[in-house]
């Protein structure tokens, strides 16, 4: 009786390793099929990209360098696509010459876009244009509120973004170094002057102005309002990167700059799954007041 017990149990026990042999085989087929995941990331730090960010002595434009070091080579050689890395403007209009925090707005850019490398696309209100809203922790209201700059009176969006090694832009085909400059066109201010209410800005390659990229502009496609006269009489759709402008007595307008950028899978090529964002970075001021 005991022996029949005993080859039950070692049919039994041969028997369920068997099934789990068959499933684990079954698995790595189905792995084999779908194929594993493969991730761009680079460290958020100086040891796999650099930024530089200059502003003109009188901080009417400033210039934008993006360096990915050696130690990022093995992740860019997962990157195919002639739209990546791309390096994405955003702003802020107030009427301080320093945000005094500009931590909270990086730190809600990680949250909602950048997560832990598996990233997500910008995504604009339909409302109102902005891709991110910041509250205040004491009672809730909206404190900033961030905008996409259009390109050329065009939404831009993945991969392209407004500054990438491809055609249509840089076009160095270097994955390893994009730089561009942002300047504001300059006129002679006359406050009297109602034909001349906006100020534009002109993107180019580099600081020589050899070559201009485009025009950058407002998350609606519109040149930017200087004046508060202008402002008051805009309809609410109208001004929706004013509105949250802290007030006082000062009548200076100030554009807010931040930058990062993007990595995105866009041709059977590219060797990776995930959309990788780099840290939002708080560039600096320019006035928009003459």
């Amino acid at each position: 009786m005991n022996d029949r017990r005993q080859r039950y149990s070692f049919s039994s026990r041969l028997s369920k390793r068997a099934s789990v042999f068959v499933f684990l085989c079954v698995f790595a087929v189905v792995l084999m099929g779908c194929g594993i995941p493969q991730w761009f990331y680079v460290y958020d730090s100086t040891t796999d990209y650099i930024w530089s960010f200059l502003p003109h002595d009188d901080k009417s434009y400033y210039t934008f360098k993006l360096n990915f070091t050696e130690s990022a080579a093995s992740s860019l050689s997962k990157v195919h696509s002639e739209t990546s890395p791309s390096i994405m403007l955003f702003y802020i209009i107030d009427d301080v010459v320093q945000l005094s925090n500009s931590s909270s707005i990086i730190s809600a850019f990680r949250t909602t876009y950048k997560l832990s490398g598996a990233g997500a696309s910008l995504s604009a209100s339909s409302e109102d244009g902005s891709v991110l809203s910041v509250t205040d922790s004491s009672d809730s209201s909206v404190k900033y509120k961030l905008f996409p700059f259009q390109f050329d009176k065009k939404v831009v969006g993945n991969p392209g973004y407004l500054i990438n090694p491809g055609p249509g832009s840089l076009g160095t085909g270097d994955k390893t170094s994009l730089s561009a400059y942002l300047e504001m066109n300059a006129y002679n201010y006359d406050p009297d002057d109602t034909t001349v209410p906006k100020r534009s800005f002109t993107l180019y390659k580099d600081s020589t102005k050899a070559s201009s990229l485009g025009a950058v502009s407002r998350w609606n496609g519109e040149d930017f309002y200087f004046r508060r006269s202008d402002i008051d009489s805009l309809t609410d759709i109208e001004k929706t990167d004013y509105n949250l402008i802290t007030g006082g007595s000062a009548d200076d307008i100030y554009l807010h700059i931040f930058a990062t950028f993007n990595v995105s899978p866009t041709v059977s090529a590219d060797a990776f799954n995930n959309i990788f964002w780099g840290t939002l970075q708080y560039v600096g001021s320019i006035k928009l007041t003459p």
